[in-house]
C-alpha cells in the first residue's frame, strides 16, 4: 500500500531547541533529502514524524489521516538512525526477521529475496558485529523494506564509510529508490548521495527551512554559504568578509557587485591564459586530481580555488608561484537568493 505524506505548520521543541514551523509534501517513490549544519534540526524533524518526539503544533498526514496523535508503531513510518539500530546479539537472519515476527508473519521467502537484492545473502548467519560498516548498512536497508514502511526516514546512510563501502552503498540504495513504492526522507551531510537519490531538497539552518526545492534551484539558488559549499562551491564569499574587504581590494568589489544577500559562490574556474588576467595570486597549495590540479592560492586577502586542466601549458605549478584569473561573471551564482517553496 502506498501513501502519500504530508507536515504542515510543524512545531518542536526540545529543551531549549525549536523546529518549525515545518511544511514538507512526500509523494510515494519520491525522495526528500533534508541537509543543513549541525544542530539545525535534521535528526529532530525525523524523530518527530516517526513519533518520537511530541509535537507542539502543526498535523502529520499519512493520505487524509492525521497520524500526529498516533504513536510510533502505528504510524507505519520506519526510522533508521544514524546508529543503524541494529540487534548487536542476534545474527543478520534474525534481524532481518524481527520487523516480519513484529506483525505475526513467520514466511522466510521475502526475507530471502531481500538479502539477494542488498547482497547479503552470505552474511545471514553471521553477527553484525562481525560485519563491515559498509555491510552493516546494507543490513539495515533491508531489515527497513522489510518492514513494510509507509515512508522510510533515514538518518545518515553513508556515515563514516571508507570509498569502496560507500560506491557499495550507493549502489544498494540507488536499488531501494528505483524499487520503492514509499516515500523516503533521508538526513545526510554528503552531496554525492543527495544528488544520487533526492528528487528535491529541503534545507533547515537553526530549525527554520530556508530552502525547499528541486536539486537544480538548490545549486543557482544556494540560500546560505552551507549550501554553497554542499552543492560544491569551492570557493564561497560570505557578503561580510567581502564588505570587510572591499576598501582595499578590487577582487573584493569584483566579488561584491556578483553577490546575492549571503555572498557569492563558485565552482573552481581556470587560470587566464599565460600573460593575460585582471588579479593575480600565490599559489599555496596544488592537489592532484583526475582532471588535473586544484590550485589553491591567495589573492588581495581571499583564498581562491582554480582548476589547472591536465596538460594545460604550466600544469606544473607549484607553491609559491603567481597565477592569474578573472573573474568570470558567468561562473559566479549569488548566495541567499533561495526561497522556501515546496
Amino acid at each position: 500500500m502506498t501513501s502519500n505524506w504530508a507536515v504542515e505548520g510543524l512545531s518542536v521543541s526540545q529543551g531549549g531547541f525549536s523546529l518549525g514551523p515545518i511544511d514538507l509534501t512526500l509523494r510515494p517513490g519520491e525522495t526528500l533529502a533534508v541537509i543543513g549544519r549541525s544542530g539545525s534540526g535534521k535528526t529532530t524533524l525525523l524523530r518527530a514524524i516517526a513519533g518520537f518526539l511530541p509535537t507542539d503544533a502543526g498535523r502529520i498526514r499519512r493520505d487524509d489521516e492525521d497520524v500526529g496523535r498516533l504513536p510510533p508503531e502505528r504510524r507505519r513510518a520506519v526510522y533508521v538512525p544514524a546508529g543503524l539500530g541494529l540487534f548487536p546479539d542476534r545474527t543478520v537472519r534474525a534481524n532481518l526477521a524481527f520487523p516480519r515476527h513484529v506483525r505475526g508473519d513467520t514466511e522466510g521467502a521475502a526475507i530471502r529475496v531481500a538479502a539477494e537484492r542488498f547482497g547479503i545473502s552470505e552474511f545471514l548467519d553471521r553477527s553484525p558485529r562481525t560485519l563491515s560498516e559498509g555491510q552493516r548498512e546494507r543490513v539495515a536497508v533491508a531489515r527497513a523494506t522489510l518492514a513494510e514502511p509507509s515512508i522510510l526516514l533515514w538518518d545518515e546512510p553513508l556515515g563514516a564509510l571508507d570509498v569502496e563501502s560507500r560506491g557499495d552503498l550507493l549502489e544498494a540504495l540507488g536499488e531501494l529508490r528505483r524499487t520503492a513504492r514509499f516515500p523516503v526522507l533521508l538526513v545526510t551531510h554528503d552531496s554525492a548521495l543527495g544528488f544520487s537519490l533526492a528528487d528535491r531538497f529541503l534545507v533547515l539552518d537553526g530549525g527554520r527551512a530556508t530552502f525547499s526545492g528541486s536539486a537544480e534551484r538548490l545549486v543557482e539558488s544556494p540560500s546560505d554559504s552551507f549550501v554553497g559549499r554542499f552543492v560544491g562551491y569551492a570557493n564561497v564569499f560570505e557578503r561580510e568578509t567581502l564588505e570587510a574587504l572591499a576598501a582595499g581590494s578590487a577582487l573584493s568589489r569584483e566579488l561584491l557587485a556578483l553577490s546575492g544577500s549571503a555572498g557569492v559562490g563558485a565552482a573552481p574556474f581556470p587560470p587566464a591564459p599565460a600573460g593575460s588576467g585582471a588579479h593575480s595570486a600565490t599559489i599555496e597549495r596544488v592537489i592532484p586530481n583526475p582532471d588535473g590540479h586544484r590550485l589553491v592560492a591567495r589573492s588581495e586577502g581571499l583564498a581562491v580555488v582554480l582548476q589547472m586542466p591536465r596538460g594545460a601549458q604550466g600544469s606544473r605549478a607549484k607553491a609559491g608561484d603567481t597565477v592569474r584569473f578573472d573573474v568570470d561573471a558567468e561562473r559566479w551564482h549569488p548566495l541567499g537568493s533561495g526561497t522556501v517553496r515546496s
